[in-house]
């Protein structure tokens, strides 16, 4: 019974996945440009140790910086660095 489910549906997942969407021209980068790319994550965890209720908060950020140092016209190179 799974494999009957698990085939069409596997198959539709790849038939989907190969019409994504695509991209109407290029991107164009300039050499010496910087993108920055900032995470911010804020969780919650709550678990119970010997009948104690114990929650943990977590708050953590996290910055990208991507410069651009080589554009040509079929390639442009990218240089990734963790602030």
């Amino acid at each position: 019974m799974i494999k009957r489910m698990l085939v069409p549906t596997f198959s539709l997942f790849m038939f989907y996945s190969g019409f994504g969407q695509q991209v109407a021209g290029k991107l164009k980068f300039e050499q010496g440009q910087t993108f920055e790319i900032t995470l911010q994550i804020k969780t919650t965890i709550a678990q119970e140790a010997g009948g104690q209720a114990i929650d943990f908060n977590v708050d953590a950020s996290g910055t990208h910086s991507y410069k651009v140092t080589n554009v040509t016209p079929d390639n442009t190179t990218l240089h990734h660095q963790v602030n």
